[in-house]
């Protein structure tokens, strides 16, 4: 059925074009289709469910499932689709209330205009998901809750629950429902004020602030002089102590979740004022730590400080974790609050040492090196089994120096070898931190113009003392006659020069001249097993330069079929000249016709098109029967640019006896 509805299978349809063919599609086809897997072929199964509307009520079910697609546009066009079903859709009632938490915006966007037209009938999954953890999703779910018939009453009876969640959502629920209809529920809110959950107190607080004239939560916070207009320091807050104080901590956390960065900046740095009440507010300064804004993340780590050493402690993975700030500012700073409670926050920066990101890591390895007893640290943290520990814990040690390090140079000694490739790779590293610089640098080499002309293989023949680990230093030398040398004489050791077969491969792709054909030649000298290896290289370097692909062409065409596979694998490309050296090496094969027939047939366009190309070279007799065939056969349907090269090639043949 999809080769009914052009394209199906190639590209992602728009909903406008899958209409055009609405009788021809099969409802039970496309739920197959949701499970290909390709994602455009599944969004296309899906919008054309929701051209089917409510025709496709048996694939409610499937659509369900595939709200938890790992790919994002899946997921939104399944949750439009369902829309377009209607109410049947409540069959998947569940999967989109719990789709309500998706990470990605849009798709929740889709999700939730979904789950509104369902109305009532999405009350019983709507109830169920004001269990959600996540504070956008629970939100999401409240606001829905809200607009159901008997909102008050749903709501209400949730706010009784034991569970936590339904109780913090279930609060904000009511707060939604503004003054006018919460009715019974305010009561319910203010006798929860005290007691129970400080999560369940926290979001009565807020509720009843968004009752509250039915205006924004924490409405007094303008009232601080500038709150919203420009970015405060702590003395200008500190100047304004009696509004600050008439805000209350309360007041500000409800602004760390505003959505202008300086208004949350501001709020940190108040909550920083206020003292010890804002510790109660904690984790939510953390969480600011993470902020995309820097200034929000600096204001953040400052009233973390400010609150004492308590405060500190309870956010110190967080204060860690801010390490990793692309922000060198926001670092610097989270890394004095931490340096001034020194063993207070150790627990924390070890966990830290738990990074893949370099910067990060060195970062923390900073504060714990300053440590009087860093060595026995870092040696404890050594023997942690998590890779990116130990990694992190070697690097620390060779940070130490040889006068800090103790203990620490045995540990790194015992694991030069077996365990984890990237804790040898730092042991080793740490190690020759330890012991010094080494000479660095390849040594000269001793024939005459070297560095300043481009020599023949013959320069090389009588030279002693060759290194490949010189030569090999050598190519990546910033002048080319430099660059050509190196090649030509790594070509002169021949076996001994056999592991640079890749940097020589990269060399044909250099941009000079000279460097790409002595590369060339060197692979040549370096015998069949290092051309078969360096074929791609070789095939690529057939693009551009005549001279270049000239010598190329020369060593592949001296191998003939060992080489075919890389030929062949080189039909991949739209540029014409490049194809047409790459068909001449082949054409020159005596089962030449055979062997484009075979490539003729791969999916690949530029393959289809450069193949034909080749029949047509060939000529009639060589092409064969099977030649004629193959691009008589291919005259209709498939690709464009084929069809043109198709008819080309046709054209060449009856040309060509």
């Amino acid at each position: 059925m999809p080769q009914e509805i052009p394209d199906f299978e190639e590209r992602k349809l728009a909903t406008s074009e899958l209409r055009e063919f609405a009788e021809l599609i099969d409802v039970q086809a496309m739920i197959g289709h949701l499970t290909d897997g390709r994602s455009h072929v599944r969004i296309n199964a899906a919008r054309a469910l929701g051209v089917k509307g409510a025709e496709a009520s048996a694939a409610v079910p499937t659509l369900g499932l595939l709200l938890r697609d790992s790919v994002p546009a899946v997921r939104r066009d399944v949750a439009i689709s369902l829309g377009r079903i209607g109410k049947d859709a409540v069959g998947a009632a569940a999967y989109l209330v719990s789709a309500l938490g998706d990470s990605d915006a849009d798709v929740a966007s889709e999700v939730f205009d979904t789950v509104a037209a369902l109305g009532a009938a999405a009350c019983d999954a709507l109830l169920a998901g004001l269990d959600a953890g996540e504070e956008q999703h629970g939100r999401r779910v409240a606001e829905l809750v809200a607009r159901l018939p008997g909102a008050v009453e749903l709501l209400c009876e949730a706010f009784r629950s034991p569970a936590v969640n339904v109780q913090v959502n279930a609060a904000l629920g009511l707060g939604l429902l503004g003054g006018a209809k919460v009715g019974a529920g305010m009561a319910l809110l203010l006798g929860a004020r005290t007691g129970g959950d400080a999560r369940t107190r926290e979001a009565v607080r807020t509720a009843l602030e968004l009752l509250k004239d039915d205006a924004p939560a924490a409405p007094t916070a303008s009232t601080v002089d500038g709150f919203e207009d420009r970015l405060l320091t702590a003395a200008q807050l500190d100047q304004q102590a009696a509004k600050v104080t008439a805000v209350g901590v309360d007041g500000f956390a409800v602004c760390l979740q505003d959505g202008r960065d300086l208004v949350r900046a501001n709020a940190a740095t108040a909550l920083g004022a206020l003292g010890v009440p804002a510790v109660a507010h904690i984790g939510s300064l953390g969480a600011l730590l993470r902020d995309d804004s820097s200034r929000v993340r600096l204001a953040a780590a400052a009233a973390i400080d400010r609150l004492g050493d308590a405060a500190v402690v309870q956010a110190a993975k967080d204060l860690v974790g801010a390490l990793r700030s692309a922000d060198p500012a926001v670092a610097e700073a989270c890394a004095k609050v931490l340096a001034a409670k020194k063993t207070r926050v150790l627990g924390a920066l070890i966990r830290g040492l738990e990074t893949d990101d370099e910067t990060h890591g060195r970062r923390i390895l900073t504060l714990l090196n300053v440590l009087p007893d860093a060595s026995e640290v870092l040696v404890d943290a050594f023997a942690s089994p998590a890779v990116n520990v130990q990694v992190n814990a070697a690097m620390g040690l060779g940070m130490l120096g040889p006068e800090r390090v103790g203990k620490g140079r045995k540990a790194l000694e015992g694991a030069r070898t077996g365990g984890f490739a990237q804790t040898r790779d730092a042991v080793f590293k740490a190690l020759a931190v330890l012991d010094g610089p080494k000479a660095t640098g390849p040594s000269a080499i001793d024939v005459p113009g070297f560095e300043t002309q481009v020599l023949g293989s013959e320069a090389f023949a009588s030279a002693a003392g060759l290194r490949v680990e010189d030569l090999a230093a050598y190519t990546q030398d910033g002048r080319a006659p430099v660059r050509a040398n190196a090649a030509t004489a790594l070509g002169t050791l021949g076996a001994a020069a056999r592991g640079m077969v890749q940097t020589l491969g990269a060399l044909l792709r250099d941009d000079d001249t000279a460097v790409r054909i002595a590369a060339a030649r060197a692979l040549d000298k370096l015998g069949d097993e290092a051309v078969r290896e360096a074929v791609a290289a070789l095939v690529g370097a057939l693009r551009g330069d005549a001279e270049v692909a000239k010598v190329c062409a020369g060593i592949l065409a001296a191998r003939k079929v060992r080489v075919l596979a890389g030929l062949v694998r080189g039909l991949e490309t739209d540029d014409e000249t490049h194809a047409r050296r790459i068909l001449e090496l082949v054409c020159a094969l005596p089962d030449a016709g055979e062997v484009l027939v075979d490539a003729f047939a791969s999916p690949a366009e530029n393959v289809q098109v450069n193949a034909a190309m080749g029949l047509g070279m060939l000529g009639q007799k060589r092409a064969g029967a099977a030649g004629r065939k193959a691009l008589e056969g291919a005259r209709t349907g498939g690709f464009a640019r084929t069809r043109d090269a198709v008819f080309k090639a046709l054209a060449a043949l009856d040309q060509t006896p």
